[in-house]
């Protein structure tokens, strides 16, 4: 389920992981820095109208340590803004590196257990459910990943533009939660491996042990099975709002 090839695109970079993608939203990224920039001349534009109309009031006059302040805060949002990607980038950088400290265990699996007695008819009906169990456990994993990848694409593209709000007071918490979104999708990742790691070790115990006589007593272990299956693809699509609520994500 979580083999060496789900590991290695958990860890990819963006650029990595889909190449021609990635090409396609650096281009859009760029594209949208003139926006960028044009959001923030407004808001450098109101907030001089705002120390104005304050001074005028109060009667006083813009000091040269004023505009120092004022430029060097504005310098440092364009700095942002310009290399807003890399910013992106770098969050699901230490993420990565974090998965391949966590990741120790290259190959954590589930697999239904057959059963080998009993009625075949049965036998066969179990078998079905368990596989189909398994199955989609599987193809959980890499939906999950594959919607991760293009939810981080997405807030990557429109980059510069939330960067830019975060100098308005209105529109800051709004660019902080999307920011904090593209973080708590990248935490998924070391979400899923760590609910991969300890998932196996917290049901081996007891949990689903029962103890059944006659002829179900011979399809006890292979129920076990599917019940751990059917568990933990919930703790996987739960994975997402687990990572945002670590984070305080809204929305």
């Amino acid at each position: 389920m979580i083999d060496t090839n789900i590991i290695n695109q958990l860890t990819s970079s963006l650029s990595k992981y889909n190449p021609t993608l990635n090409t396609q939203i650096m281009a859009i990224n760029q594209s949208l820095l003139a926006v960028g920039y044009i959001l923030l001349s407004f808001f450098f534009m109101l907030e001089m109208l705002s120390f104005y109309q304050h001074l005028r009031l109060s009667g006083g006059g813009i000091t040269v340590r004023t505009w120092l302040e004022v430029g060097i805060k504005y310098l440092f949002a364009f700095v942002l803004i310009t290399y807003s990607s890399q910013i992106f980038d770098a969050i699901l950088w230490l993420t990565n590196a974090t998965i391949h400290l966590v990741a120790t265990n290259k190959n954590i699996t589930y697999e239904f257990v057959e059963p080998t007695k009993g009625n075949w008819f049965f036998k066969r009906i179990i078998s079905f459910i368990g596989g189909s169990t398994e199955f989609i456990t599987k193809v959980t994993v890499n939906i999950l990943v594959m919607l991760r990848f293009i939810e981080m694409y997405l807030l990557k593209a429109i980059a510069p533009v939330i960067v830019a709000f975060f100098m308005s007071d209105a529109f800051r918490g709004i660019a902080k939660n999307v920011i904090m979104t593209f973080a708590s999708v990248a935490l998924q990742g070391l979400v899923l491996i760590v609910l991969c790691a300890i998932y196996p070790l917290v049901i081996q115990d007891d949990l689903f042990k029962v103890t059944m006589t006659g002829f179900w007593g011979n399809f006890v272990a292979s129920f076990a099975s599917i019940a751990k299956g059917i568990v933990f693809i919930f703790l996987l699509i739960g994975s997402s709002r687990k990572a945002r609520s670590l984070l305080n994500v809204m929305g």
